[in-house]
């Protein structure tokens, strides 16, 4: 009764969840399936911060890339005050060594009387003497020093903005260059998740990264399923161990059975082999009296 209530144990198992080959590769499917669930799901958070790091960096590539706008807009702005004021200067310079030389003649435009030729152009008319009397070559050389302040200051903006721009440049190229290393990331990360994707029994969606819930509920429902089989295969296991003991009582209790039986055996043969002894001694007995 112990054997058969096993074997119908073992029976109903079999028959509810399939052998115990079958259950173990069952279980060992479901392992499986459920490392390639965390895999994509650790994959797929990869994602995130690779996308993240792409925007600040699209953002400072735009906002680097608008400060140099700006500064070579400020630096053609220099570029042509500049150039203005460099020809003001070259005019001031012009005309204080002009008032200069007219300056240095003041003693022979003194000695001019009206009528009289000119000792330089033999003009007997002087109409500017009283003109380049009224010169003030202080003024001019006033204004000149006042230019070539303004031309010095814009010399050093120009050279700061340079610095500045030269700064901006090297910071876009260490931008870009993170931007080519993030897309080649980015690459090679969609290049995993189509082979991960490819290997799924049920491939996720190609946007699946975008929605860690799912996958998430995807490795909770692996793991129900693994604890389900873990369960069924240890109820088949002790069904296959009870009918296991109840062989083995049984082939026990045979033994014992038999061991009994060859016992009773021997005593009737014994008890055969006496009576035997006695009908013998019995038949002597009489053979004597007689």
């Amino acid at each position: 009764q112990q054997q058969q209530a096993a074997e119908q144990a073992l029976q109903q198992q079999l028959v509810t969840h399939g052998s115990l080959p079958q259950l173990r590769s069952h279980w060992q499917n479901a392992e499986r399936q459920l490392h390639h669930w965390q895999q994509l799901q650790e994959h797929a958070a990869l994602r995130q911060p690779l996308d993240a790091q792409q925007q600040r960096n699209a953002q400072a590539l735009n906002a680097v890339g608008s400060r140099i706008q700006e500064q070579l807009a400020q630096r053609d702005a220099l570029r042509a005050q500049y150039k203005a004021l460099k020809d003001k200067v070259a005019d001031k310079q012009t005309l204080l060594d002009q008032e200069r030389l007219i300056q240095s003649l003041q003693g022979h435009r003194t000695a001019l009387q009206p009528g009289d030729a000119c000792p330089l152009c033999g003009s007997h008319e002087h109409p500017a003497i009283t003109e380049y009397a009224a010169l003030d070559v202080s003024a001019t050389a006033a204004a000149l020093q006042q230019a070539q302040s303004a031309l010095e200051s814009l010399q050093r903006q120009g050279e700061q903005l340079n610095t500045a721009l030269s700064t901006a440049q090297g910071q876009q190229q260490q931008q870009q260059e993170q931007h080519q290393t993030i897309a080649q990331q980015i690459e090679k990360w969609l290049a995993r998740w189509a082979e991960l994707r490819a290997q799924s029994r049920v491939p996720p969606d190609e946007a699946a990264w975008q929605q860690p819930d799912t996958l998430r509920t995807a490795c909770a429902e692996a793991m129900q399923q693994i604890a389900q089989l873990q369960q069924n295969l240890a109820d088949a296991e002790a069904a296959e161990r009870q009918l296991q003991q109840a062989k083995d009582a049984c082939q026990a209790a045979l033994q014992h059975q038999q061991q009994i039986e060859h016992a009773q055996a021997s005593t009737r043969q014994a008890l055969q082999s006496n009576l035997s002894q006695q009908e013998q001694t019995a038949q002597g007995l009489q053979a004597l009296e007689q």
